[in-house]
């Protein structure tokens, strides 16, 4: 049992600083209509992918590697009245064929993977004009070697670039335009209420859960983790573009 194995049993919807709240004022920001093909990375329990789909109108894929995450999404999909495809793939290694998607979608996960490959494939499976969009976990403060084993530890995580280096990452993997919306610290996420504007009435928790020590001990390093580094830790949307 991992970080994101009880993410998958909890059925999180929004598993970010920020959460739903800030999804919400991303998606009312960035150029999205019906015509345009959506590929969501990490979808989880397919809330992000549906509200793509119910607000704006537009064809959305959302693919996880845990399958418990693409039935728990399509369930939902099935209660929202909307139509999305979910697929379980690997984010580094994507079923589709070059140039397929206007926009790809995702918010922290690409920190928990290979960053290069992950990147590669965004840019691989996107349309000339296609435009990433991407919200990380960031290093605003250098990292002691004790707390980069923790994050290792708790969510698989082998590197935290800064804001900068996650420019450079994106820049490597081809994008122009690069750049980041929204910078913030953990702490702020943590401590905005906005999010309680947002319940998610369709999370489905596993009934493993509530017997489960190994899923609240998990839940509670995260927290933990989350409070004890909050000056160290920050997020943000970067963005680039396929030309």
């Amino acid at each position: 049992m991992n970080y994101h194995d009880a993410l998958a049993q909890l059925g999180i919807g929004s598993a970010h600083p920020g959460g739903f709240a800030a999804t919400v004022e991303l998606v009312e920001k960035i150029p999205l209509n019906r015509k345009m093909k959506v590929l969501e990375i990490g979808c989880g329990s397919g809330r992000t992918a549906c509200y793509l789909a119910k607000e704006r109108q537009c064809e959305v894929i959302g693919i996880d590697i845990r399958p418990l995450m693409i039935e728990k999404a399509e369930r939902r999909a099935a209660k929202e009245g909307v139509q999305v495809k979910f697929l379980c793939a690997d984010a580094c290694r994507l079923p589709f064929s070059d140039q397929t998607f206007d926009v790809v979608f995702a918010e922290s996960v690409t920190v928990f993977l290979p960053i290069r490959e992950a990147l590669s494939e965004y840019y691989r499976v996107l349309a000339p004009g296609g435009v990433l969009y991407d919200r990380e976990m960031v290093e605003l403060k250098p990292h002691s070697q004790d707390l980069r084993k923790k994050i290792a530890r708790l969510y698989g995580a082998k590197l935290v670039p800064s804001f900068h280096g996650w420019i450079r990452e994106l820049q490597k993997a081809g994008f122009k335009q690069c750049g980041v919306r929204d910078p913030c610290t953990v702490a702020a996420g943590l401590h905005s209420m906005e999010d309680m504007n947002y319940p998610d009435f369709h999370q489905e928790i596993s009934p493993e859960v509530f017997a489960s020590m190994d899923i609240q001990k998990i839940v509670q390093e995260n927290t933990e983790m989350m409070t004890m580094y909050a000056e160290y830790l920050g997020y943000g949307v970067f963005h680039g573009t396929k030309q």
